[in-house]
């Protein structure tokens, strides 16, 4: 005896036949419903791009065993800093109270701080930080050739693209330089890094080099300046004693090999040295490389809800198609 249905009842085990009946056409549907993920996935690898990969490299300080060596010439440093304020009073400041304790407060020595291991691992990451020197070392590495662009104009874009990419994070007083890019640029990552980090060692001991020349120098005009009041002085007495004790002083700072001591303890210390002296290192070689994050649908949901719809759709077209050919033959 046929099953009595209600109107708005559905038999699933007739459409379970239907399906089965016209399972050709219903897998031809959903094996095209796959397809399309397949089309998408493969036009836009072609047109967009690789897959980014984020690389993290962390920034050392110096290291525990050189720095007691690098120690020594901080301490020479800044005693050369703090003696050219003391050789910069003279008796009138001293005579008005003005001793090397009150005179170091002024308002043009607030600014002398000194220079210690800190200084030196920020004076690496502020130039690190300053996306113009970065513009510059990309131009002056391989990261990026001119050739591989249509026009200068090409060139300069993709420069200071590349500059905005790559980041400087601090954790917890640990440094780390980012970048987030496709493998052309993480092929030849390690070797800019490596490249960088000689650039900015090697300015980083220009300038200091620079400075402790030129604290020498204000030194020996001060000396200079000092031999030139006592002559003055000399000129002006006439006591016999008093110029004895000016000819004294006078012999005494013509004398003074400060200068030649400093400059004798500097070239011996690491800063001297081009090839030795460094402020930070990037640790290159040890690199992490990691896929990027996609915030898109990961490729098997995507090709899940492609099935998912497929199936629905499959199921409605056999279904529609088989109240057709039945309609058709009545």
């Amino acid at each position: 005896m046929p099953k009595k249905l209600k109107n708005d009842e559905i038999d699933l085990t007739e459409i379970f036949f239907v399906i089965l009946k016209k399972k050709w056409i219903f897998f031809l549907i959903v094996a095209l419903s796959l397809t399309i993920p397949s089309i998408i996935n493969f036009l836009s690898n072609e047109t967009n791009k690789e897959i980014k990969i984020k690389a993290t490299t962390e920034i050392r300080p110096i290291k525990v065993i050189d720095e007691a060596e690098y120690n020594t010439f901080i301490n020479l440093f800044n005693v050369i800093i703090k003696y050219n304020l003391i050789a910069q009073i003279n008796d009138y400041d001293i005579k008005n109270g003005n001793t090397y304790d009150n005179f170091e407060n002024q308002e043009y020595y607030k600014g002398i701080k000194g220079y210690s291991i800190k200084f030196l691992i920020n004076s690496f990451t502020d130039i690190l930080k300053d996306k113009t020197y970065l513009k510059n070392v990309i131009r002056k590495s391989n990261i990026l050739e001119e050739k591989n662009y249509s026009n200068k104009a090409e060139y300069e874009t993709a420069i200071d693209e590349l500059a905005l990419l790559i980041k400087l994070t601090d954790k917890g007083g640990y440094y780390y330089v980012t970048i987030s890019a496709d493998k052309s640029i993480i092929n030849k990552w390690n070797n800019f890094l490596k490249f960088i980090n000689d650039e900015i060692n090697a300015e980083i001991q220009l300038k200091l080099e620079s400075i402790f020349k030129n604290n020498l120098m204000i030194v020996d005009e001060i000396f200079k300046y000092k031999v030139e009041d006592i002559e003055m002085q000399l000129k002006q007495t006439v006591s016999e004693i008093d110029k004895l004790n000016l000819n004294q002083k006078k012999i005494e700072l013509l004398s003074n090999g400060y200068n030649q001591r400093m400059l004798d303890a500097y070239n011996k210390s690491p800063f001297s040295k081009k090839n030795e002296f460094y402020a930070a290192n990037i640790i290159y070689d040890s690199t992490i490389f990691e896929p990027e994050v996609d915030e898109r649908l990961s490729t098997e949901v995507v090709y899940s809800l492609f099935a998912i719809l497929g199936v629905i759709f499959a199921t409605f077209f056999v279904l529609i198609l088989n109240y057709m050919q039945k309609k058709s033959k009545r």
